[in-house]
């Protein structure tokens, strides 16, 4: 493929928000999402919401070069839905398939509207204490994907401010000190821009006969909270 004016499609549904985005090389073109705090509503809205994209991004399905999607962690539905509707793009436009981490999306948004923070963490819930995290240091490279459950002493690093950054990070509320940032936000596809470019410029598409989403793992036990 040619990686001049490449028109390609990202999709992000690890969360409740349903999120869409249409990019030209590593420009986002539009960005189309509906969140329900309630249900998922990927299976009834995904759909529409590609459709609006391309018209706000003034394309069509035949315009485009490549499919990215959120590959997870996440949620076992949203996931499903995303990564199915991935494929069926790709196989019937006969594109590659391109997939990421939502957790990295995260330390993109992270970067955009971050306060210098020495390390960021980025988190999706998981349920009751528990998230799925990613830790990005400055000029190291990032951690693998964990699954971890926060406790008083998670964080305890009073050397570094430490930015919280997920879906995760509203439950943490009063649970640190002064060193911990918390910015409650959804993965978007709005921020695959760069880290998709980097993907489909380097050819680095997933074979789509083996391609599954990552779902995260199932976590040890922990003492309960009352």
């Amino acid at each position: 493929m040619s990686t001049n004016n490449v028109c390609w499609l990202a999709i992000e549904t690890a969360t409740r928000n349903c999120s869409v985005a249409v990019f030209k090389n590593e420009q986002c073109l539009a960005v189309v999402e509906e969140f329900d705090a309630n249900k998922y509503i990927h299976a009834e809205r995904l759909h529409s919401l590609v459709e609006v994209a391309l018209s706000k991004a003034g394309k069509h399905f035949s315009d485009l070069q490549a499919i990215l999607v959120g590959d997870g962690p996440g949620s076992y539905t949203g996931l499903r839905i995303g990564v199915s509707a991935a494929k069926g793009y790709a196989y019937a436009l006969s594109l590659p398939l391109y997939a990421i981490s939502p957790l990295d999306a995260l330390h993109a948004y992270w970067q955009e509207h971050g306060k210098d923070e020495d390390i960021c963490m980025s988190v999706i819930d998981a349920r009751r204490m528990e998230a799925f995290s990613k830790v990005f240091k400055k000029r190291q490279a990032p951690s693998e994907m964990q699954a971890i459950i926060f406790e008083e002493d998670t964080l305890r690093d009073d050397s570094n401010n430490i930015a919280i950054v997920g879906d995760a990070a509203s439950k943490l509320e009063g649970l640190y000190g002064k060193h911990v940032f918390l910015y409650p936000q959804h993965p978007s596809a709005a921020y695959y821009g760069q880290l998709g470019w980097n993907l489909i410029k380097d050819g680095q598409s997933v074979d789509m006969a083996y391609y599954a989403p990552n779902y995260g793992k199932e976590f040890s036990p922990g003492k309960p909270k009352s």
